[in-house]
């Protein structure tokens, strides 16, 4: 019998760094800054490197040998990027009624606020060709393309130590090519409280700018609709078109038939080499899949990195050129303390104050000299006594 998976807990850990050299500046906006410095480090060439390690196993077919080592390999990725993940098994049948176990493979990264809230970007891992599938069956538009719009993402995410206020959750499925199952599976038994779902369904091929995406819309989906046409805009080159024709065909389409918010991307210009052994690297425009994954990258981005309203600090984090950026929401015109702890709740480093006047705090602090005792950043809000410490680890 499959077990039910419930939320993993996994609590994230920061750098650490010296407070001496610490300087306060304000940001109306600081998740457009954040999502900026972090689109652009979508890299077309590492986007082709995933895809090529896909594509070099022959074969991902459902019912090829090597259907478990595919979704290892995945989960090692994602494990190299200090991703907690697990290899989450179902059974699927074939036309002959033979069951075949199968993999999804399941990657989280906590949130540091609201880390039962859980937005997910998925994209199916198996793919099939017409003519001897177990062999044959490159797939690196349908589907390696989707499936390194998750490790790129996830990538860029680990690299910059970027930590936002929801849980984000990387999977790629099992099965999809055979009658969705790995996302069927998921969306039944896996319970999670998911926000969003966004599904990356063959992105790679597109001949020339100006590039177009078409963004297919589930019911029930609210406004993801609109939230993705305005994240484009401001933060991709792509234009868009909105066509339903394959909702019923991709991994969003089980989700959504589960009541989870969800939308899917796919290439406007639909690949001539669609379910062939045509479909390779060679054939995919790797700076087309660069701009597909920045939309899904900045949606993870402001939805799962947007700040409580609350009295109580949350935090945006990121590695940025040698600098860890710190970003407190905290009330209006309040004071905050900033403060170093060792493992003995020992204070290594005075307290010192901040002023916010636009509900942001953000404060940088190089890390060219580590105090390698910090162990927590402590934030104590002065009008209420508030506090919460941050974990740290040595640089």
């Amino acid at each position: 019998m499959k077990k039910k998976l419930n939320f993993l807990c996994i609590l994230a850990v920061l750098f650490g760094f010296n407070i001496s050299n610490a300087q306060e500046f304000k940001i109306k906006n600081n998740l457009d800054l954040l999502t900026k410095e972090l689109t652009e480090k979508i890299s077309p060439d590492s986007i082709a490197k995933h895809i090529l390690n896909l594509q070099n196993f022959g074969s991902r077919y459902a019912y090829a040998d090597n259907r478990k080592a595919v979704a290892q390999w995945i989960k090692n990725e994602f494990e190299r990027l200090n991703y907690n993940c697990i290899l989450d098994s179902f059974e699927a049948e074939n036309y002959n009624d033979k069951k075949f176990m199968q993999y999804n493979v399941i990657a989280f990264m906590p949130g540091i606020g609201r880390t039962e809230e859980v937005y997910l970007i998925g994209a199916h891992h198996d793919c099939i060709t017409y003519n001897d599938p177990k062999n044959k069956a490159p797939g690196a538009d349908d589907n390696a393309s989707g499936v390194a719009a998750a490790i790129e993402i996830a990538r860029v995410f680990s690299e910059a130590n970027f930590q936002s206020q929801a849980t984000i959750c990387f999977t790629t499925f099992a099965a999809e090519e055979i009658g969705l199952y790995g996302a069927n599976d998921f969306a039944k038994n896996v319970k999670l409280d998911v926000k969003m779902m966004i599904n990356n369904d063959m992105i790679a091929h597109d001949v020339e700018p100006p590039y177009t995406v078409n963004l297919c819309e589930y019911e029930g989906a609210g406004n993801l609709k609109d939230y993705a046409v305005e994240i484009a805009k401001k933060y991709t080159s792509l234009k868009m078109t909105f066509i339903n024709t394959y909702l019923q065909y991709s991994d969003s389409y089980e989700f959504a038939k589960n009541n989870i918010p969800s939308i899917f991307f796919i290439e406007d210009e639909f690949s001539p080499y669609y379910h062939s052994i045509n479909d390779s690297l060679s054939r995919c425009n790797m700076d087309y899949c660069a701009e597909v994954i920045r939309l899904s990258c900045a949606m993870l981005i402001h939805a799962a990195g947007k700040f409580n309203q609350t009295e109580t600090p949350s935090f945006s984090t990121i590695i940025y050129e040698n600098t860890l950026n710190i970003t407190a929401f905290i009330p209006s015109d309040s004071k905050v303390e900033l403060s170093l702890i060792d493992k003995k709740n020992k204070v290594i480093r005075s307290p010192e104050t901040y002023t916010s006047n636009n509900k942001y705090i953000r404060v940088d602090f190089s890390l060219n000299n580590l105090n390698k005792k910090a162990k927590i950043l402590r934030i104590k809000i002065l009008s209420s006594g508030k506090t919460i410490d941050h974990k740290l680890k040595n640089y």
